[in-house]
C-alpha cells in the first residue's frame, strides 16, 4: 500500500491579474522504503508537490493522502500533527536553530513528540548524531560547524523521530561535490537500514545519480516516471 498518494493535483497561485498553474493534474504515488527524485528546470513544479506532500501547502484541486489520511480537509492543528508523526524535512539551507547546540536542535524536535520521556528524547538525540557522523560535535552550535556537518545534523533532525517519510529540498545545493556525496551515501545507507521513505526536489545530477527512481514535472505535468534497479 502506498504511503503517499496524489490523485489528479493541481495547483494554482494568483500574482496580479495572473494565474500561474503550478501543478496540473499530477496523479502518482510512493511506496514504503522508496528513494526518489523528483526534478526537473526551476519553475516546473517540484517544489510546489513537495511542499504539498509536506503539508505545507495546499492544492488547488485533487486529493492526497499521507498513509491513507486525506489533508486536503484538515485543519491546521492536524496537519501539523500529521507532520510532526509521520515526516522529517530536510532543507537546502539547513534551517537549524543557531542558538542551540547540534544536539539541542535535534532533541528539541523530538521533544515535541508528547510520548516520549526526556531521558529517552536524550539516547535517541545522541545515538542518530552517532550515526550520522557527528560523535563529539554534538555540543557545537550550527556557525561552529560546516556546510556538511550543519547538513547532518538536519539529517539527524529529520530522522530522530523515525518518520514513514523524509521530504528533501535540494539537500546537496549548498554543498561541495565530496561533501555532497558522502551525505547522499549517508542517506541512502539509513535508507536501505532503517527502511525510511526519501523524496528528493532536486535538479542536482548527483542526486538522480543516487536515487532508484526519477520523476520528471515539465511545466506543472509529470513528463516522465522510470526506476531504477
Amino acid at each position: 500500500m502506498p504511503i503517499i498518494e496524489c490523485n489528479n493535483v493541481s495547483k494554482d497561485y494568483i500574482t496580479g491579474n495572473f494565474v500561474v498553474h503550478a501543478l496540473k493534474d499530477v496523479t502518482l504515488d510512493f511506496k514504503k522504503g522508496e528513494f526518489s527524485a523528483i526534478v526537473g528546470p526551476s519553475g516546473s513544479g517540484k517544489s510546489t508537490l513537495l511542499n504539498i506532500i509536506g503539508c505545507l501547502d495546499k492544492a488547488t484541486t485533487g486529493e492526497v493522502k499521507i498513509n491513507t489520511i486525506p489533508i486536503k480537509d484538515q485543519s491546521k492543528n492536524a496537519l501539523a500533527d500529521i507532520r510532526r508523526e509521520n515526516l522529517g524535512f530536510v532543507f537546502q539551507t539547513f534551517n537549524l536553530i543557531p542558538v542551540l547546540t547540534a544536539f539541542e536542535n535535534v532533541n528539541f524536535v523530538l521533544s515535541l513528540k508528547k510520548d516520549i520521556s526526556s531521558e529517552e528524547c536524550k539516547k535517541r538525540s545522541m545515538k542518530i548524531l552517532q550515526e550520522v557522523g557527528l560523535k563529539g560535535m554534538e555540543n557545537r552550535r550550527p556557525l561552529d560547524l560546516s556546510g556538511g556537518q550543519q547538513q547532518r545534523v538536519a539529517i539527524a533532525r529529520a530522522l530522530v523521530k523515525e518518520p514513514s517519510l523524509v521530504l528533501a529540498d535540494e539537500p546537496t545545493a549548498n554543498l561541495d561535490s565530496k561533501t555532497g556525496t558522502d551525505i547522499m551515501l549517508l542517506m541512502k545507507e539509513l535508507n536501505k537500514r532503517i527502511g525510511t521513505t526519501f523524496i528528493f526536489s532536486t535538479h542536482d545530477k548527483l542526486v538522480m545519480d543516487h536515487a532508484k527512481r526519477i520523476i520528471n514535472l515539465h511545466d506543472g505535468k509529470i513528463a516522465s516516471d522510470k526506476g531504477r534497479k
